[in-house]
């Protein structure tokens, strides 16, 4: 639990526009139940799930509003699960799976759909016997202020995790850079278009020496 206590690192958002007013609790209460975890299911097709979970436990996922609105603060786990079955294991299996099949039926060689349908059967077996890879990542948003820190710097969980957000709240986040520094400093759109239209300076000669001290010719 980095973001409530301890060192982790982070990266910094902030929502667009105003902070959430009038009746927000149970509207974020319900919000959140709806986009809450689902466990993945071997029989299902998805191959990656994201939710909403504890920021303390990511096996709570059933949340009332006492377990993540604390004062003035959201604090949420975002998990998401992944199966992953090795893909050597998988070609192991198949071929095992494709030559019973044939000699039961006793043919030589498998259709194409019949091949998609064992492809999958195989799978799905598999994914019986094992569990998919999970990842825990905390969020917190400070209501008032607007900052959103989310405990990652990895560019696909923070894709997972502004989605997840911007569908739950129904609000938009940026994440924190100069020119959103500017833009909530107030400044306006047109000094910020002038400052997307600045080229960077050169600070060195176009041709400069190979080697310090080296000949020049005559």
């Amino acid at each position: 639990m980095g973001l409530l206590g301890g060192s982790v690192s982070y990266t910094r958002f902030y929502v667009r526009g105003d902070a959430p007013s009038g009746n927000f609790r149970s509207r974020f209460e319900k919000a959140v139940a709806h986009d809450a975890f689902r466990p993945l299911a071997a029989e299902e097709e998805e191959d990656e799930r994201v939710g909403w979970c504890s920021i303390r436990d990511p096996f709570v996922i059933e949340l009332g509003r006492d377990d993540f609105l604390y004062a003035d603060h959201v604090h949420l786990g975002l998990r998401i699960d992944r199966w992953r079955v090795p893909r050597n294991l998988f070609k192991a299996h198949y071929a095992i799976a494709e030559r019973e099949l044939m000699d039961a039926q006793g043919i030589h060689r498998l259709s194409r759909s019949q091949k998609e349908d064992l492809q999958v059967f195989v799978m799905r077996r598999l994914r019986k016997q094992t569990i998919p890879a999970m990842r825990h990542v905390e969020l917190s948003w400070e209501l008032g202020t607007g900052l959103v820190r989310i405990a990652s710097t990895s560019k696909p969980v923070l894709q997972h995790a502004t989605v997840q957000f911007e569908k739950t709240f129904k609000l938009q986040i940026a994440e924190h850079g100069v020119l959103l520094g500017m833009e909530r400093a107030g400044f306006d759109e047109a000094r910020l278009e002038k400052l997307l239209a600045l080229q960077p300076a050169r600070l060195h000669a176009e041709d400069e020496p190979a080697k310090r001290g080296g000949k020049t010719e005559a």
